[in-house]
């Protein structure tokens, strides 16, 4: 069998303007410290222990329709630390009562990797694609690229205002 699978969790936090969105969060991957990947290769060569990941990242509305999106990235894991970043830029619809936002990006990491992004986002949900292509010294993945996909969920905040949950219901007092 050639698929193994990699556990990732983490949380972002956001502020809104009404020109500017900040982004921040922290996450950690290979929960599952997985002992090989597709090649067979063990972990320890890989760097597939656990690692720790931080990003910040800004959305700067250029106009009603495109934002520009700069990005930073901080991995730490055992063997090595990292930082890298990019951009994406994004084009936003308008579309009955919300949105839909397609975006395209570069991620670079010197002498390493490179990586293309495209996604689309329609009210809270999510998916991108992205191929990575190892440029550097990266002799794990014998210079191939990996294909990533994305998908998430938008939780509101604030509560969204047509969310209404059920009211706890009292019982009525017994009178003798």
């Amino acid at each position: 069998a050639y698929t193994r699978y990699v556990v990732n969790a983490g949380f972002t936090f956001t502020h809104r303007t009404q020109q500017l969105t900040y982004t921040a969060g922290m996450g950690i991957d290979n929960l599952n410290q997985p002992k090989s990947d597709v090649l067979r290769q063990t972990s320890s060569a890989l760097g597939m222990d656990k690692r720790i990941n931080v990003i910040a990242s800004a959305d700067i509305h250029l106009d009603q329709y495109f934002s520009l999106r700069p990005n930073a990235y901080f991995l730490s894991a055992p063997a090595f630390n990292v930082f890298f970043g990019g951009t994406d830029l994004a084009l936003r619809l308008p579309v009955k009562d919300t949105s839909v936002t397609f975006s395209l990006g570069m991620w670079y990491r010197s002498g390493s990797v490179g990586s293309v992004t495209a996604g689309v986002q329609y009210y809270r949900f999510g998916f991108s694609l992205a191929y990575d292509y190892s440029m550097g010294n990266v002799t794990g993945s014998q210079a191939r690229g990996a294909l990533e996909f994305g998908l998430r969920y938008i939780l509101p905040s604030p509560p969204d205002p047509d969310f209404h949950p059920q009211k706890k219901r009292t019982q009525p007092s017994a009178r003798p």
